[in-house]
Order: structure tokens, then C-alpha cells, then sequence
């Protein structure tokens, strides 16, 4: 009875372990792009689909220069349409009263999208590729740039980076090693059942 007890709490142990390191994903993050005077800083970043990509007006040139994000998210080449994103009018700053609260409630200084089944309707394994946007500041000027979404297979973290190149992206191999390493975890979790069984019979010899 205590030999069947341990076998199957070994069991259930190694059965855990494997759940827990196949269930392992991507963590969402937040990547800051900084909107300035003549550049936009990453002007093209790359992230991974769950991640948020936030604009930030630093145009320091005077407060009352402002900037729109238009994101042409159904990327037919117009940034206007109706399936396509447009930001808050982005402010430099905003004033607040003497409590912290902002004065104006329409006065924004960044604005965020993420790239996610919940903000786009759109299933996240459909979510991968380059989304072109556009930076339209109220003086009339236009930045181009584009976004990168990569398939949640590898983990970019988000900050300021490079793009992404042929290099980062996984070949077949690499998709195919987690199971490889499960068929060896799984190995070796039915060895180590069958050694603790065979100590444990040893031992119950040992008591006769």
C-alpha cells in the first residue's frame, strides 16, 4: 500500500513539473517610442504580439505643437480608415491643480495600443507583421514609421532596441526543440519512477 502511495505521488509530482514548464509564455510589455521635434525614437521598433506600444510627445519646439497617431492597422496604405487606429491628440504636457488632478481631461501627453486579441479582434496567432503608422504634428509635418509584430514564439523585451532582423527569427529546429527537451524530461521522469519502486520493494525485502 505505502509502495503504491509513493510510485503515485511520484507520478503526480513529474506530471506537474511537466505542466508548469510547458504552460510557460510571453509576458506582455509596454514599448516606449518618444516623439520629438524632427525624429521619432525608435522610428521602427519591433515587439511581440500581448505588447503595447506607447507614443510620447517630447517636442519641446512649444506647447502648442501637438501630435496624432495614426496606426494603418488593416495596412491597406491608408492611415484614415475605419478599421485603422487614431491616437488622442498628443499634448506636450499637461497642467494639473494643486491636488494632482489634470485640469483638462481631453489633454493627453501619450497614448498606448496593444496588439492583442482584446484591443484588435483579431486573433493574436493572426496578429504577426508590419503595421505601418504615421506621425501628423499640428504644423502639418508627417513621420513615417512602421511596427513590427513578431509571433509569440521568442521574447523581445521591450525598451529601445534595433529592428528586428533575419537572425532573431526562429528557425523550424529551434521550434522543435521544446519537444525534444519534454520527450528527455519525460525519459527521465519514468526512470527515476522506476528507481524509487525499486528502492521501495528493496526495502519492504529488507523488512521480511
Amino acid at each position: 500500500m505505502n509502495i503504491r502511495l509513493g510510485v503515485k505521488s511520484l507520478l503526480i509530482i513529474f506530471l506537474i513539473s511537466i505542466n508548469s514548464g510547458n504552460s510557460e509564455a510571453h509576458d506582455a510589455n509596454t514599448f516606449t517610442v518618444v516623439i520629438k521635434a524632427d525624429q521619432i525614437t525608435p522610428l521602427s521598433p519591433a515587439i511581440v504580439v500581448n505588447d503595447t506600444v506607447m507614443w510620447i510627445n517630447a517636442d519641446n519646439r512649444s506647447e502648442n505643437i501637438t501630435h496624432v497617431i495614426y496606426l494603418d492597422f488593416d495596412m491597406d496604405g491608408d492611415y484614415y480608415g475605419g478599421d485603422d487606429y487614431k491616437s488622442n491628440n498628443l499634448s506636450r504636457k499637461c497642467e494639473y491643480n494643486n491636488n494632482g488632478t489634470k485640469i483638462d481631461d481631453d489633454c493627453y501627453t501619450a497614448d498606448t495600443f496593444t496588439f492583442n486579441e482584446t484591443t484588435t479582434g483579431v486573433n493574436y496567432t493572426k496578429l504577426n507583421g508590419t503595421y505601418p503608422y504615421l506621425d501628423l504634428s499640428s504644423d502639418g509635418k508627417k513621420i513615417f514609421g512602421n511596427i513590427s509584430v513578431n509571433p509569440d514564439m521568442q521574447h523581445l523585451k521591450a525598451g529601445f532596441q534595433g529592428n528586428i532582423n533575419e537572425e532573431t527569427v526562429e528557425t523550424d529546429d529551434e521550434e522543435n526543440k521544446p519537444i525534444f527537451l519534454l520527450l528527455i524530461a519525460g525519459i527521465s521522469g519514468i526512470s527515476a519512477i522506476g528507481l524509487a519502486a525499486t528502492i521501495l520493494l528493496g526495502k519492504k525485502d529488507d523488512r521480511k
